[in-house]
């Protein structure tokens, strides 16, 4: 999968076969590391299922999932929001914005493509892409690629915006931009990858797409951008759930617990040797 999205030439393949290589070597190393651990905290279920299937976590004892939450993660005043309107010329334009990097493997082409068809029923839509990369976009007037912005002007925009796409193929261990976007009490349209279905529940926060489908995820932003209670409902959601579930005071304090734990297990005095 990786050849397909990013290999091109022989000589792309051989520099990725080996990175792959020593990817595998330093997973063989980790392997005997990790078994000497007491805990290991994955992000997401999501990302630590892709290490159980490699095996990476064969032999760990005891392994837990606790969401690290970034900082900076407040949301946007009404006022900044108005303000961000103002400053791209968006008027009363329905708004989908993608923040990350251009590339394949966050999946910038799909939602380029799945564009068009929406632009085409309701023209009053604008697409913004927040960010940067390699990719080329299509000279089109329903598409603006602003590029990397400051924080602050990110945050502004997920409040400005009507609705966040994450359509990523490669698998996010627990995407920061989701969790902004939901904070700032945003719908989020993302695919069934890694740890988005950890925080986007479909149908309630947010809706999910299989990734690559380009069809569906046209469909699902026009679901949104038609359904106007819907999208406000879902976005209410979202910030709850955030606040209920992922917030940084419950992960410090499932860190701490975790900690704890593991210190009284190597304080417990271990029985003796069976000597016979």
């Amino acid at each position: 999968e990786h050849f397909t999205l990013y290999a091109r030439g022989r000589r792309s393949r051989l520099r990725s076969k080996a990175a792959f290589l020593a990817g595998w070597l330093d997973a063989c190393f980790k392997q005997r590391y990790l078994k000497r651990v007491d805990a290991l905290v994955g992000v997401s279920e999501g990302i630590l299922g892709i290490y159980r299937r490699s095996g990476l976590l064969q032999g760990v004892g005891r392994v837990e999932v606790i969401p690290t939450i970034p900082p900076g993660m407040a949301s946007a005043s009404p006022a900044a929001a108005v303000a961000a309107r103002e400053t791209h010329r968006l008027g009363g334009r329905r708004v989908v914005l993608y923040v990350g990097k251009f590339s394949p493997g966050k999946g910038t082409a799909d939602l380029v493509a799945a564009a068009a068809p929406v632009a085409a029923a309701h023209g009053d839509t604008v697409f913004l892409f927040v960010g940067d990369g390699p990719m080329a976009f299509p000279d089109a007037p329903w598409l603006r690629r602003l590029g990397p912005l400051p924080h602050a002007e990110v945050l502004a925009l997920y409040a400005a915006a009507d609705l966040v796409v994450v359509p990523s193929v490669i698998p996010d261990s627990l995407s920061r931009v989701i969790l902004e976007a939901m904070t700032a009490g945003r719908p989020v349209i993302g695919t069934r990858v890694g740890g988005t279905p950890e925080l986007v529940v479909d149908g309630e926060t947010g809706l999910l797409v299989e990734r690559g489908d380009r069809e569906g995820l046209a469909r699902a932003i026009l679901t949104l951008l038609e359904d106007e209670p819907r999208r406000r409902l879902m976005g209410e959601q979202a910030r709850r759930r955030i606040e209920r579930h992922f917030s940084a005071d419950e992960t410090v304090d499932r860190l701490l617990a975790l900690y704890e734990g593991v210190l009284a297990g190597r304080r417990r005095p271990r029985p003796a040797p069976v000597t016979r």
